[in-house]
């Protein structure tokens, strides 16, 4: 353990790293959450983000850094995987695409040698996002436990550090108001929202229609909340349109 006075922290050159996702957004070291009701369009606007962040294009207006990722699936088997993939992307893209899958690996982030999976998973390919989805095929602890997912997120954290990785977790929300903010209950533990430096909720409501909101940014300022559409395309794909952008992605 290394001991800091106040004039070495003062004098340091280290800058804290950069987001992934914006100057501010997916910093490698931290652990972020993505959430959202079932069938709003979580999963393809973590799919979307984490093709473009390994193409260093942008989305939904801001710039990514290119980076390998990691997407890690425990619900879903090979064969679904591989269907939502190809709507995502095209043949060509698929080729030199540095996005790695880990399919029902028995990941888990509530044991050591889990987590020991996780981090030599990313090792491994060199990934510096790393997506679970969804949070709860992760874990088997109690979601409104503060204590003990707060402990574990924790944990989670260490091994966002260690790998010098943004890990993003995708997980499951209560019913949208429609309110002026459009917001989302998160569903659990309040620690959820204390250990996530990013939290990002994908909204549907008869009001505001389909949202990516950012409800929390740690390190910077919220960026507005931006409208989007799912689009099936005429070759079968998928195209998530940000209605702010004059582009698709």
């Amino acid at each position: 353990m290394h001991i800091y006075r106040t004039a070495d922290i003062y004098a340091s050159t280290e800058m804290r790293p950069e987001g992934l996702w914006g100057r501010d957004i997916l910093i490698p070291g931290t652990v972020a959450l993505i959430a959202g009701q079932a069938g709003v369009g979580k999963s393809f606007i973590a799919q979307g983000l984490g093709d473009a962040v390994a193409q260093g294009i942008s989305f939904a207006g801001l710039q990514t850094k290119q980076s390998t990722v990691l997407y890690c699936h425990e619900e879903m088997c090979l064969g679904e995987v591989a269907e939502r993939v190809r709507l995502m992307i095209s043949e060509q893209t698929a080729m030199n695409h540095p996005v790695y899958y880990a399919v029902r690996m028995g990941l888990r982030i509530d044991t050591p040698d889990g987590r020991d999976k996780i981090r030599n998973a990313a090792a491994q390919v060199g990934a510096k996002l790393i997506i679970l989805d969804s949070l709860s095929d992760f874990h088997r602890q109690p979601e409104n436990s503060n204590e003990l997912m707060g402990a574990m997120l924790r944990e989670l954290r260490n091994v966002a550090d260690k790998s010098q990785a943004c890990i993003l977790l995708i997980h499951h929300s209560g019913k949208p108001k429609d309110s002026d903010e459009g917001s989302e209950i998160l569903r659990g533990a309040s620690s959820l929202r204390d250990v996530a430096s990013d939290i990002l909720v994908v909204s549907e409501t008869e009001k505001y229609g389909r949202r990516l909101m950012f409800k929390k940014i740690r390190h910077g300022p919220r960026p507005d909340a931006i409208p989007f559409d799912i689009e099936r395309e005429i070759d079968g794909g998928v195209l998530v349109k940000f209605q702010s952008l004059e582009g698709d992605l």
